[in-house]
């Protein structure tokens, strides 16, 4: 409905959603000298979670409502979602994690939200949102089995994780004209019951493995910031036709309400700045980006002291090649310099006094891709 002063645009409905998921894991070692097989400490065929279903139904109604002669849009929401995990244990799960138990998992909640546009004008623009989330424990991190003997860690199930839950409130500005756009936001997230998957559980003397498990946090804040901005240079700039410089970065920081320390598992902070030719629909295009990421949280333990991925700086060049309308040429070298780096995701757990060579992302690499549409 509307009128002179506002409107409204009404959005219900709902779905139904159901997802299979099987997955299988082979594996050889072979000694390059001989060609010989390796025994595996491992039990292959193997799976690393057991066949699962998962359904999830979903009710919502939303309503967008414009106010001041458009200047202002206000989008209220209410959700229902209820979900339903049916896990089976088969030979392959069981053969290659004994003892593990699989378990089903059931639950449902109600969400609302509501979101806010200002207007100022057609360039600039602010925003806010309040949003109420809800997410299952994965099914992985539920029904989770591998060991990886010579890596000499493992992951455990837990079959008593209970849903997470969030408050998010979002604020955010965007500015736009021909040459140039940029945004920026802030938000604050409020979780209880917050799902830390593979959290850092510990060394098990007995096993001689790190153990990793999916665990509930109490009371978790997080707080971030991003910003990202794009100048068109050859719009402003007669003699740059076609140049563009892109910019990004993302922060967060996280606290543990219960202990007052940061989330190890929180992402370091990153930041990117590109300067491209030509666009993504352009016949051909290139992009040099340099690429900064911060040093990661650290894990600490009392007699334990544990790698931290320091900070470090890629540079990369790609670019592409529109050969014809139905091919497409793409590509890139990366790591420009040879930096020897690790990733945060690919080191936690692991401990200073490791040979964590093996861990190092690549070095100077380059990769090609060709896209043809039929």
């Amino acid at each position: 409905s509307n009128d002179d002063s506002n409107s409204h645009y009404l959005i219900y409905g709902a779905s139904i959603e159901k997802t299979d998921s099987i997955a299988i894991r082979e594996g050889t070692t072979v000694d390059i000298e001989t060609g010989e097989n390796i025994p595996e400490f491992s039990v292959f065929p193997a799976r690393d979670f057991p066949p699962s279903t998962l359904t999830e139904y979903a009710l919502y109604i939303q309503d967008e409502i414009t106010l001041l002669q458009g200047a202002l849009t206000l989008s209220p929401g209410i959700r229902y979602d209820k979900f339903k995990l049916d896990a089976e244990a088969d030979a392959l799960f069981s053969n290659a994690n004994p003892g593990v138990e699989v378990e089903n998992f059931s639950d449902s909640e109600v969400s609302a939200k509501l979101g806010a546009i200002y207007r100022f004008s057609d360039e600039v623009s602010v925003w806010y949102q309040y949003a109420e989330g809800f997410r299952i424990p994965p099914m992985d991190d539920i029904n989770v089995g591998f060991t990886n003997f010579a890596g000499g860690y493992t992951s455990l199930p837990n079959a008593d994780l209970v849903p997470e839950s969030v408050a998010s409130h979002e604020i955010g500005l965007r500015f736009y004209t021909d040459a140039v756009e940029f945004s920026t936001s802030i938000y604050n997230n409020q979780y209880d019951n917050f799902i830390e998957s593979l959290a850092l559980k510990g060394f098990n003397p007995v096993t001689n493995l790190l153990e990793f498990q999916a665990i509930n946090i109490d009371e978790v804040e997080i707080t971030g910031i991003d910003i990202q901005g794009a100048w068109f240079l050859g719009r402003q700039f007669e003699q740059l036709q076609n140049w563009t410089l892109r910019a990004s970065y993302s922060r967060q920081n996280s606290e543990d309400k219960s202990t007052g320390e940061d989330l190890e598992s929180i992402l370091p902070s990153q930041g990117v700045l590109g300067l491209s030719y030509g666009d993504s629909d352009a016949k051909w295009g290139a992009e040099l980006s340099v690429t900064h990421t911060a040093s990661a949280n650290q894990a600490s333990t009392e007699d334990i002291t544990y790698f931290r991925a320091d900070s470090h700086t890629l540079l990369d060049l790609t670019g592409h090649h529109q050969i014809s309308d139905n091919v497409r040429l793409s590509g890139g070298i990366f790591n420009l310099f040879d930096k020897e780096y690790y990733q945060a995701s690919e080191v936690r757990g692991r401990t200073i006094d490791e040979d964590l060579s093996r861990y190092s992302s690549p070095g100077r690499n380059a990769s090609i891709n060709v896209v043809v549409n039929f």
